[in-house]
């Protein structure tokens, strides 16, 4: 097989603000009474990176799209609507709200142990006649000794902003940082959500809402992808001599293609940097790699290898002179990506194949006929973690 190589890379900054295109648009909305119209749009610049895969295959590839779309570990927003939601609007959905929040794009790299003494929660009443839109930047964060919401004595929320100053008015608190509100921290919440003029929801006149303990979670796209989107877009590519035109006949059918060329392509959500989503990117499946060979040499280093053998969520069973690996916690990533190196190291392997154990678990299985299956697995793990260091070493700058 020949080298990985990764060509044609390229790297682009955008921002709205700085856009030419919107030149004239702004100009209409001033002349109209729109005042700073630039400021509803997003602040905080995005980036479009491209790469190509060359000398590669289809598993490698797929597995490495399969990564940057759902299995690098993300940081969002959530709360616990049962405990710390009330509002007094009908028309706000409490499902609506949560899946907003916890859509924001919030900084990737910020350290969480610079909130264990504030508090981030969403107090809002609507003092104006007109429906307000709530942005992300409504969010404040306090010091927890000080976030109190006040009540009358039966438990209502008092409105009285200017008496209390407790609930924020619209626009007050989009506008006017008076000597009540001094315990807020602007700094951390422009750090924490880089695009603060994002829309979560819209509050009706005379209304609030207060959402308490808004948390810092983290977790993964492929267990919850309303949470833990981390990429605004993802693409993926083959590069194929001829497509298959169904109207002539003519060209290359899809199930006989090999590729050995892609091109694959991200673009941020202002949330992090390009090196640090490589990084998380190569970290992530050069640890999948690593467990699963540590796995496989476990087995292998056994004087007596059984006909069954589970340990270490690793199962692998000898039937019909064919060895069946199944991997938990594992799925088609991993599977793909091995039983196609294997394949690629020793083109005479009597058969070889790759599959998951059901669609709705994470069993990933490899079935290798080999006279040394156990040897072929361990240097295909070898040679992926050396495509996936030849990867961050290109595109980390």
């Amino acid at each position: 097989m020949s080298t990985l190589s990764i060509t044609n890379i390229t790297i682009n900054k955008f921002s709205a603000v700085d856009s030419k295109e919107l030149k004239n648009i702004v100009d209409l909305m001033i002349k109209y009474g729109i005042k700073n119209p630039l400021n509803l749009l997003p602040q905080t610049p995005w980036y479009e990176v491209s790469f190509r895969l060359n000398n590669t295959y289809t598993g490698f590839a797929n597995g490495i799209r399969r990564i940057l779309l759902e299995e690098i570990p993300t940081k969002c927003l959530d709360f616990d609507y049962n405990n710390h939601y009330e509002t007094d609007d009908e028309f706000i959905l409490i499902d609506k709200i949560q899946k907003d929040i916890n859509l924001l794009p919030i900084n990737q790299d910020i350290d969480d142990n610079k909130f264990d003494n504030y508090s981030i929660d969403l107090h809002v009443y609507n003092d104006t006649n007109e429906i307000v839109e709530i942005k992300a930047y409504d969010i404040r964060i306090t010091n927890k000794s000080k976030n109190k919401i006040n009540r009358d004595n039966s438990g209502k929320v008092l409105h009285d902003i200017k008496q209390k100053n407790e609930l924020y008015s619209y626009r007050r608190m989009s506008y006017e940082k008076n000597n009540q509100i001094i315990n807020e921290d602007p700094i951390l919440i422009n750090k924490l959500i880089p695009d603060s003029n994002i829309t979560i929801t819209s509050l009706r006149p005379g209304k609030y809402i207060i959402i308490k303990n808004i948390s810092i979670i983290e977790g993964l796209c492929k267990d919850n992808a309303a949470k833990f989107s981390l990429l605004n877009e993802v693409k993926y590519k083959p590069i194929v001599k001829s497509i298959f035109n169904s109207f002539n006949n003519e060209g290359t059918r899809s199930i006989e293609q090999n590729p050995t060329t892609f091109d694959i392509s991200f673009t941020t959500a202002s949330n992090i940097s390009v090196n640090n989503v490589i990084n998380k990117l190569c970290n992530v499946l050069k640890n999948k790699l690593l467990i699963t060979k540590e796995k496989i040499e476990n087995y292998n280093n056994l004087e007596n290898k059984l006909s069954y053998y589970s340990a270490n969520n690793l199962e692998v069973s000898f039937k019909d002179n064919m060895f069946v690996y199944k991997i938990h916690g594992e799925y088609l990533t991993i599977s793909k990506m091995l039983a196609q190196r294997c394949y690629l190291l020793d083109k005479n392997i009597s058969f070889c194949v790759s599959t998951v154990d059901r669609f709705d678990n994470e069993i990933a299985i490899i079935k290798l006929k080999h006279p040394d299956p156990n040897k072929l697995l361990i240097a295909s793990c070898e040679e992926c973690i050396k495509d996936v260091e030849k990867l961050r070493k290109s595109l980390v700058k």
